[in-house]
């Protein structure tokens, strides 16, 4: 039996059924990048196609997940052996070609899941490029943005720097989730990126100044934060909390209405 909430195992009698039943699209955007000697380079992939699969099987009344994206910009990973990094402009016109095609279906509202840092501003850019250039409104979140709160009531991780790269969170995340495939005896804490007041990175909040270096100048291991702390029942949390709160995003996401374009308004002259 077709699963209802993939739209990957549709036909395309189902999906236009999606499509007049007004599904929010919900893409996962991941990356193959390496996770320190103790977590597979399969990661970012891992957690954003389980969270929204999860999700979208709860509510397929109102998600339809879509194929993941499972590659990304990685330059700065790429003296770690395993990572693929895929050009800024490859990246962002494949990623709306996706998204275009979506859009060209009949669906009107896509929302793009990252799970990849330095994917955040291409999707960004993305997101208001499908919104402007296509029929559909396109938004996109980090998806930890979802679980922040019910993460930090359980971190046990330094702040700041606790939290980076193969950390406390995305540790206890694949512990929830693939339990098999990750290596906790191999885990150490390396807090690399808490280098000043005004340059430090953590899912919890970052210094006021942006700056991407090379990882290797920074972390011997990979990781950028204490992945030793890491519990599946932390992972756990975050799971129920991300499913509870998505459908809640996407609903209020659809609830945006088309308005009139400016330049058709009739025009207000004052007396």
């Amino acid at each position: 039996m077709t699963a209802q909430h993939l739209l990957y195992k549709m036909t395309w009698e189902e999906t236009r059924k999606a499509v007049e039943q007004q599904r929010v699209v919900i893409i996962p955007v991941g990356a193959i990048e390496q996770h320190g000697p103790h977590m597979p380079v399969d990661t970012d992939n891992l957690i954003a196609v389980s969270l929204c699969e999860e999700a979208c099987k709860r509510r397929p009344d109102l998600l339809a997940c879509a194929m993941h994206i499972p590659y990304g910009y990685n330059a700065h990973n790429m003296e770690f052996p395993g990572t693929v990094h895929i050009r800024q402009h490859v990246f962002m016109d494949y990623v709306f070609d996706v998204c275009a095609s979506y859009a060209k279906h009949g669906f009107n509202y896509i929302l793009l899941i990252n799970a990849h840092g330095s994917n955040a501003h291409l999707c960004e850019g993305i997101a208001r490029q499908v919104s402007m250039q296509t029929s559909a409104r396109c938004g996109w979140l980090m998806w930890n943005r979802l679980t922040d709160e019910v993460f930090e009531s359980m971190r046990e991780s330094d702040y700041p720097g606790g939290t980076g790269h193969a950390c406390e969170m995305e540790a206890s995340m694949y512990l929830a989730i693939d339990p098999d495939n990750i290596d906790q005896s191999k885990a150490v804490k390396e807090l690399t990126w808490t280098v000043s007041e005004y340059w430090y990175k953590d899912t919890a909040g970052n210094g006021p100044l942006s700056y991407t270096s090379w990882h290797h100048e920074f972390s011997r291991t990979g990781i950028a934060g204490d992945p030793t702390v890491a519990t599946a029942a932390k992972g756990q949390a975050m799971i129920e909390t991300f499913c509870d709160r998505l459908p809640l995003l996407a609903e209020n996401f659809r609830s945006i209405v088309d308005q009139p374009r400016f330049r058709d308004l009739p025009i207000e002259r004052m007396s």
